[in-house]
């Protein structure tokens, strides 16, 4: 089943930036527009949700989302990678306590998400990730070029975690909805899909509009 609100928010954009001034997408599809911190300074002005892409480590956290503050930038989640693959819950825990300590600094708005991107193979440590940062409550972050989503949505949901997803395409994503309504006992039921999938980040909003449009 779709609703109007199925949609709301889903699509966050990460298309290539404009010259000049960044235009605000319209539509009730589109959520966060998505950027990379180096790309923070052409944002200057924008009206409306960030998303900002983390390219270091846990340590990164307190700058871009402090300039954010600064400039008064609506920043709605930061984007950060567990990097360390030997000790995933090692660097989950390593993100959230530079998480708590920006907050703490005023460098971190309080209701500002935390998104966080694993890798794709769903193993015990990478289990024990999850528990770390479904305890935190921050947002894992699954990529559609990687493979299957459902072992991790599986694992999301039965910690009460919330997924983003990345890549892919549009019919991916929307086949991950599926899956996470059939995991939640009601398959077939898109909407119930958003309870667990706060998003998609695309590059190619336009035709991700179109597709949804037609559903």
């Amino acid at each position: 089943m779709v609703t109007p609100e199925t949609w709301s928010r889903f699509v966050d954009d990460a298309s290539p930036l404009p010259e000049g001034p960044v235009p605000r997408r319209p539509s009730p599809a589109v959520g966060a527009r998505v950027v990379r911190e180096e790309d923070l300074p052409r944002l200057l002005g924008y009206a409306g949700d960030v998303r900002v892409v983390l390219t270091g480590g846990a340590g990164q956290v307190a700058g871009p989302s402090g300039w954010c503050v600064r400039h008064e930038i609506e920043l709605v989640a930061l984007d950060t990678t567990v990097r360390d693959l030997d000790d995933p819950a090692g660097n989950a825990r390593r993100v959230v306590a530079a998480v708590h300590a920006a907050r703490a600094n005023g460098d971190l708005r309080d209701d500002t998400l935390v998104h966080v991107r694993v890798a794709h193979d769903l193993t015990a440590s990478w289990l024990a990730a999850a528990d770390v940062l479904a305890e935190a409550a921050m947002v894992v972050v699954l990529s559609l070029d990687a493979g299957d989503p459902e072992p991790w949505l599986d694992a999301a949901m039965d910690r009460e975690l919330e997924v983003s997803l990345v890549g892919g395409t549009v019919e991916q994503a929307v086949a991950a909805l599926g899956t996470a309504a059939r995991l939640w006992g009601e398959p077939g039921d898109l909407s119930r899909g958003r309870r667990w999938i706060r998003s998609w980040v695309s590059t190619d909003v336009d035709a991700a509009l179109v597709h949804l449009g037609e559903l």
